[in-house]
């Protein structure tokens, strides 16, 4: 994950009152390939085999998220480390096209509601999956999304969502940015 997102520049540590995810750990990344952004991931999930909910797969996936240089949400973490536990709860695999919503904004201070699992399509195709220990990994983009950005996908569909993400013209990672729809 070096190779994309650049050098891992510092993990996370859990509150005392919050369970860890025993294997999974969280870590910053800075000067990889997409200049000027941030990567805030994963390490340690695709250890676990996750089911997909519409078929008979098992999927191994680490999840990251991807923000302007020195805008990175104080609680970036912290969500991660929530999808993580409700995924281990569950067994089950985060899966593209998917949208995962809490209660409230995901970070403080945003208009963003909710996370769009996607493609990492700012990274080469072959590294979208690779091998780890005779094991494919999927790495998975969650993108924050608007409550419009949600309904959207949920009336349109994430086919039409993200061929809006390909046409749009400001910057995807920051957190201050217009709706796509």
């Amino acid at each position: 994950m070096e190779l994309l997102f650049g050098r891992i520049q510092a993990g996370f540590s859990l509150p005392e009152d919050v369970t860890p995810t025993p294997g999974v750990q969280y870590a910053k990344y800075r000067e990889g390939t997409v200049p000027n952004v941030a990567v805030i991931s994963t390490v340690g999930l695709s250890r676990f085999e996750l089911a997909s909910s519409t078929s008979d797969k098992t999927i191994r996936q680490e999840l990251f998220m991807m923000f302007r240089e020195g805008d990175v949400p104080k609680n970036a973490s912290a969500i991660l480390h929530q999808v993580v536990s409700a995924r281990l709860h569950h067994r089950t695999a985060v899966l593209h096209g998917e949208v995962l919503r809490g209660e409230g904004p995901v970070f403080p201070d945003t208009n963003f509601v909710g996370l769009f699992a996607t493609l990492p399509v700012y990274y080469p195709d072959e590294m979208w999956m690779c091998n780890v220990n005779d094991a494919n990994v999927i790495l998975c983009w969650l993108f924050p999304i608007t409550d419009q950005e949600r309904r959207f996908i949920s009336q349109n569909g994430s086919s039409k969502f993200e061929a809006l993400l390909d046409q749009t013209r400001f910057d995807l990672f920051d957190l201050n940015r217009p709706g796509v729809v």
